[in-house]
């Protein structure tokens, strides 16, 4: 057995970009590099982002494009690709390093969940990364058995292992809460319909209805002509780059007695992780592949997608009303995200079945 792992990191994100695809190429990166049993390095033209960089960037300027073709794979034992199927299309052919294949979601969940249209060519390619790739780790197990049912993925080649929290620093000690009255409610969400904004709202309004001094904070995309009832506040789009707007989630999140997300279709939201991070327990949606982040009773419950809001109101009322259950619920979530939803947990996990992949 090999004592440390030399491992490539090809993505066409740049993982020196703390911004680029929201930070994932960056701490996948970084976990992998921090361990003591993995020699990591990047793939490609990537560097750390210069003034000069960032400002190409903001301007709608990509960064440099990955060649496979130019790629030095000299002294690796694997190769860790993260959303790179064109690239490692190209890259199959040319080397028999073992090769595993990071993503989130099918061509098919894309289309039907999003509503977005997957081209034949990029569909055929996903299937022929998923098959010729030594293995596929997805963000999660409904995510991986979609993969086998629909592009004939060999299941001893598929894996799950749910994605870490994008924040550069994990609270070490879960924070204490304020009185469970008045009941503080947290949204977060960058498209409103998607994300269930509106129930959110009609959840606050039938709380306030049964004598429940619900406040509701709504971080994100709220529409600037949408009149709120009582109870709820815009606080608009916060930017974890601004030192003083991070420093504001952090405390929405820390003060939050629950998390409320009524998406219509996600993959593996990891705002999840975020909120169980600061100790706030999950109300969720049951849909795509977010029964990997959540352990019932544990970091939260999720909710069937024709529940409407008196059956929210119904489900935060049991999960706050008793204090000490709340307060048990805000330890075990705080512990489930420290020991699973980690991008320090993710990299231990991967590492293990790359490991047997390269052994293989």
């Amino acid at each position: 057995m090999l004592s440390h792992l030399r491992v490539g990191f090809l993505s066409p994100h740049n993982p020196f970009d703390r911004q680029a695809f929201s930070g994932t190429a960056y701490f996948m990166y970084r976990a992998l590099s921090q361990r003591g049993d993995v020699q990591a390095r990047v793939l490609g033209p990537h560097r750390p982002p210069s003034r000069l960089r960032r400002f190409a960037r903001l301007a709608g300027q990509g960064a440099p494009a990955v060649d496979p073709a130019r790629l030095d794979l000299s002294g690796l034992d694997g190769i860790i690709g993260l959303a790179a199927t064109v690239q490692m299309q190209a890259l199959l052919p040319r080397t028999e390093i073992p090769i595993v294949h990071v993503t989130d979601a099918t061509p098919g969940f894309i289309r039907s969940f999003y509503g977005n249209p997957v081209s034949e060519a990029d569909e055929r390619r996903e299937v022929e990364v998923v098959r010729g790739a030594a293995l596929t780790v997805y963000s999660s197990d409904y995510m991986a058995k979609r993969a086998v049912e629909e592009l004939g993925a060999d299941p001893a080649r598929v894996a799950s292992v749910p994605f870490g929290i994008n924040i550069e620093v994990l609270p070490e000690a879960a924070p204490d809460k304020p009185p469970l009255d008045p009941l503080r409610l947290l949204w977060v969400g960058n498209d409103w319909g998607r994300k269930g904004g509106q129930i959110a709202l009609e959840t606050v309004a039938a709380l306030r209805a049964d004598g429940v001094d619900a406040r509701l904070s709504l971080v994100g995309d709220v529409p600037r002509d949408l009149a709120l009832p009582q109870g709820a506040e815009r606080i608009g789009y916060l930017d974890k780059a601004r030192p003083r707007d991070a420093a504001r989630l952090t405390r929405l999140f820390a003060e939050a007695h629950l998390f409320v997300l009524p998406t219509r279709a996600d993959c593996t939201p990891m705002v999840v992780a975020e909120a169980n991070a600061h100790a706030t327990p999950v109300l969720i949606t049951e849909t795509g592949g977010i029964g990997s982040l959540i352990a019932a009773g544990t970091n939260g419950r999720m909710m069937a997608m024709e529940a409407g809001p008196r059956d929210w109101a119904a489900a935060v009322r049991d999960l706050t009303g008793d204090p000490a259950r709340h307060a048990a619920l805000c330890r075990t979530s705080f512990d489930h995200a420290h020991a699973r939803l980690t991008w320090g947990a993710w990299a231990r996990d991967v590492t293990a079945l790359l490991r047997r992949a390269v052994s293989a």
